[in-house]
C-alpha cells in the first residue's frame, strides 16, 4: 500500500510542476516555445478549469484559481504522504493538514511578494527604468502604501517604504511558517 501511494504522491507532484511551468510560460509569452506550452495548456487546463469557473478566483486582472488548484493538489500529496506513513489518517489529523497548507501557502505568496520587492528595490538602485519596473510599481505601490499608512503617519520616500514593506511582509511569513510548524508537532 505504501508503494502505490508513494507513486500516487510522486506523480501528483510532477503535475503540479506541470501546472507551474504553465503558469510561468503564461506570464512569459514567447519564453517556452509554442510546442511546450501548448503541451503544458493541453495537460493542466482540464484540471485548472475547474477552478477557473469559480468567479471569487478572479478578482480583475488577476487569476487566483492556479493556486487554489495547486493547494488542493498539494493538500492531496500531504493526506497521501501521511496515509503512506502511518498507515491511517483521521479527521483531526486532516483539519491540521489543511490548517497548515492554508498557512504554507500564505507564507510562501508572502515570499514571492518579498522577491518582487527585491527585484524592484534593484532597479530603483540602480536607476533602471523598465516596464517591468512599472508592473510591479502597479502591483507593490498600492499594497505597501495602505500597510505603511496605517504603522507610520510619516511620508516615506517609496524606496524606504518598500524596504519596511518586506520586512513586515517577511516577518509575518516566517510567523505564519512557525505556527503551521507548530500545528504540525501537535
Amino acid at each position: 500500500m505504501t508503494t502505490i501511494l508513494n507513486i500516487l504522491s510522486g506523480i501528483i507532484t510532477f503535475y503540479s510542476l506541470l501546472i507551474t511551468a504553465h503558469i510561468i510560460l503564461s506570464w512569459l509569452p514567447g519564453m517556452g516555445g509554442e510546442k511546450l506550452s501548448r503541451w503544458l495548456h493541453e495537460i493542466t487546463e482540464p484540471y485548472l478549469r475547474l477552478f477557473r469557473k469559480i468567479s471569487f478566483l478572479q478578482i480583475g486582472p488577476i487569476d487566483f484559481s492556479p493556486i487554489v488548484a495547486l493547494i488542493l493538489l498539494n493538500l492531496l500529496n500531504i493526506i497521501l504522504v501521511q496515509w503512506g506513513r502511518s498507515g491511517r489518517i483521521d479527521l483531526l489529523q486532516i483539519i491540521i493538514l489543511i490548517a497548515s497548507v492554508i498557512l504554507n501557502t500564505v507564507a510562501f505568496l508572502g515570499i514571492i511578494f518579498c522577491i518582487l520587492i527585491a527585484v524592484r528595490l534593484i532597479l530603483i538602485w540602480r536607476g533602471q527604468v523598465s516596464h517591468i519596473g512599472s508592473l510591479l510599481d502597479q502591483l507593490l505601490q498600492p499594497l505597501s502604501y495602505r500597510i505603511i499608512s496605517r504603522i507610520t503617519p510619516r511620508a516615506l520616500s517609496y524606496r524606504a517604504q518598500l524596504a519596511l514593506f518586506a520586512f513586515i511582509v517577511l516577518s509575518f511569513s516566517i510567523m505564519l511558517r512557525l505556527l503551521s510548524a507548530w500545528f504540525l508537532l501537535r
